[in-house]
């Protein structure tokens, strides 16, 4: 399955925004009380696993709006592979997002 037009944009967008993002989630995993409260050992594997995360949990909100019914077992499955081809997208800006990471420090 793969994703239409509309869609391929609107994950393109997604993407953008959740680089936009990056520099706040990394102050945000190098506060202090946060590291220790999450007891993280990484910054970038957070911020790595919060962007992926926000991308697809965006996606994932967008398309359930967009159908705008109550999920069906054959929903459920289509959204399934809108997301895996939304994955197929972030891996292939997955260098975008690293560099967004380390360029922050």
């Amino acid at each position: 399955m793969s994703l239409s037009p509309e869609d391929r944009g609107m994950i393109e967008k997604i993407i953008d925004a959740e680089i936009e993002k990056v520099p706040n989630y990394i102050q945000f995993a190098r506060d202090p009380n946060v590291k220790s409260g999450m007891m993280l050992t990484s910054d970038y594997d957070f911020v790595m696993g919060q962007t992926f995360s926000s991308i697809i949990s965006t996606f994932s909100s967008y398309y359930i709006n967009k159908i705008q019914k109550t999920m069906t077992l054959p929903d459920q499955e289509q959204l399934q592979g809108q997301i895996q081809e939304a994955v197929n997208v972030i891996i292939k800006r997955i260098s975008e997002i690293r560099n967004a990471i380390f360029n922050c420090g």
